[in-house]
């Protein structure tokens, strides 16, 4: 029978570059004290680089092909939450239906900001993101006229109504014509 380190040292060794670790990915193969002990181990001996808290690559892979998200859809798994980035931009910000945290990683700071689910499915897609925005500007009573209006004329007008379920009573009726913006 094989021990749990000679286990997760053939694991290790299939892993593919850039391919991201976790502990918990190693847990059929023993405890999670001698998961822990293995891959302490293996960071000893130079086999595996440590990318975050608990997330680990191989040594030869190349750091700059990682990114951010990687790390964080990784962090996430390893906790069985869902994640979705908060915007096109470089910002390491990430929508989550776990608890809020943030943790430092090669790529720097990640941060994870809980939010409902209903928000956090709008945010898989794109005029969703934007319906949100809205969402979040009007509820702040900081709504630019530019931004519901361009939500409006939106190409993807089908799938922002396919989403409505997941917006308040009163955006949806904005957004499908039976209401008009509150006058603040």
């Amino acid at each position: 029978m094989s021990s749990t380190c000679e286990l997760i040292r053939e694991h290790v060794a299939s892993l593919l570059p850039q391919q991201i670790l976790s502990p918990r990915d190693l847990l059929s193969y023993g405890s999670r004290r001698a998961v822990d002990s293995c891959l302490h181990l293996l960071f000893k001996e130079k086999l595996l680089t440590r990318i975050a808290r608990g997330l680990y690559v191989l040594v030869e892979s190349n750091l700059d092909l990682i990114s951010a998200e990687q790390i964080a859809r990784a962090k996430a798994r390893a906790f069985g939450r869902t994640i979705e980035k908060q915007q096109e931009s470089d910002d390491c910000l990430y929508f989550t239906d776990g608890p809020s945290s943030s943790f430092q990683s090669i790529k720097g700071r990640i941060e994870m900001c809980r939010i409902a689910p209903r928000k956090l499915a709008l945010c898989r897609h794109k005029v969703g993101l934007a319906a949100l925005q809205v969402w979040r500007s009007i509820a702040g009573g900081k709504c630019q006229d530019d931004q519901l209006g361009a939500l409006l004329e939106s190409k993807e007008r089908a799938t922002l109504l396919g989403l409505s379920r997941f917006l308040p009573a009163w955006l949806s009726n904005i957004l499908s014509g039976r209401s008009c913006l509150p006058v603040s």
